[in-house]
């Protein structure tokens, strides 16, 4: 529900040989290095090569020939994902990425990120996979999106070309509209339980979401050992909209009760593995409601007995697009244009810019 409510350094880097999965999983071993050691030392993707308009073709060509200019210590394949002769969720998927979370060692991934995007939203993905979605090339992090299907021919051969190029596309078999976004929720909670149980923890967010991974991931370092929690920011005592003209419109036979249960609000939040099979759990039997927020991390959430927790560095309202002292330490803003996030990331990855107070 979109609504407001209100450096570790990491050691010298190590580039290993990667899974050769999909193109942008030149994954990188970054083991202590600063934020801007990072951007200067190792970006795959040259910010000056990128802009609004690089087309699908001109990204997969910059991460080829960023390929490269990284010293690896073996060859790094690119060969198309391998397939399997069954799925192992049936139909529920139309592409199901099932290599995503596969590694070549015995090591645990850190984080997942599933960004849920409309068929059509093929700007804002490539505009991710140009900025904050490069992050995708560490180990220990996968990046993907979940879309649904649109119903329009064009559109789904563009999504199919997409997965080819970039193997970062889960598509649910359900026509993408607000109404299923809860059931899309599920699904990917679904899809996480059985194709990337090794990762710790689980981020679900919106393609016009800024995500600061710097900051994110210095939250996670000092949870390492945590469980049975989602984080994000918290919403308390909402009521229901009975009015059958709002958007949120939920009828008393769907939620009866004055107040929904405190849940966290639904463009970006955090959980810890163990919370997706509680969630999935709980969701048996219980009547699904189309507020994904509400349904996912409030109703299931208490029923599962999951502690949620607010964080204020989770912003998701709209921030201060200018503000890059501010901006540099979320985890999370909302409502962020493709141009916008260009100019973001941008600031915030230049090394000249002047330190910040506090």
């Amino acid at each position: 529900m979109e609504r407001s409510a209100d450096s570790e350094q990491i050691p010298t880097q190590q580039f290993g040989r990667t899974s050769g999965r999909y193109l942008s999983s030149f994954r990188l071993t970054l083991a202590n290095v600063s934020e801007t050691e990072w951007q200067k030392n190792s970006s795959p993707m040259p910010m000056t090569s990128l802009s609004l308009e690089t087309s699908i073709s001109e990204v997969f060509i910059v991460f080829k020939n960023a390929s490269k200019t990284v010293e690896t210590s073996s060859a790094v394949p690119v060969t198309a994902a391998p397939t399997t002769a069954m799925s192992l969720l049936g139909d529920e998927f139309q592409i199901e990425a099932e290599d995503l979370c596969e590694t070549d060692t015995d090591m645990e991934i850190l984080l997942t990120i599933l960004i849920t995007s409309a068929p059509t939203h093929q700007v804002q993905r490539n505009t991710i996979r140009q900025t904050w979605g490069h992050f995708a090339m560490r180990r220990d992090i996968r990046i993907a999106f979940v879309v649904g299907v649109s119903g329009n021919q064009k559109v789904e051969d563009q999504i199919a070309e997409e997965s080819r190029l970039f193997r970062d596309i889960i598509q649910i078999s359900l026509v993408d509209n607000y109404f299923n976004l809860t059931s899309k929720v599920r699904s990917m909670l679904r899809w996480t339980s059985v194709h990337c149980s090794n990762t710790q923890f689980l981020l679900k967010t919106d393609d016009d979401m800024f995500i600061n991974i710097p900051v994110l991931l210095d939250f996670l370092r000092s949870r390492a050992n945590i469980s049975n929690v989602i984080y994000g920011r918290i919403a308390t005592k909402w009521k229901p909209a009975r009015s059958k003209k709002s958007k949120w419109f939920v009828s008393k036979g769907e939620w009866e009760s004055k107040f929904y249960p405190n849940f966290v609000t639904g463009p970006a939040y955090l959980m810890t593995f163990d919370c997706v099979t509680k969630l999935l759990a709980a969701a048996e039997g219980v009547p699904l409601l189309k507020l994904e927020d509400v349904f996912t991390t409030g109703i299931l959430a208490e029923k599962a007995g999951i502690r949620r927790e607010g964080v204020k560095k989770f912003s998701n309202i709209r921030p201060k697009i200018n503000n890059t002292c501010a901006l540099s330490k979320l985890i999370s803003a909302h409502d962020i244009k493709s141009s916008e996030m260009f100019d973001i990331w941008r600031r915030l990855q230049d090394p000249g810019r002047k330190p910040c107070k506090g």
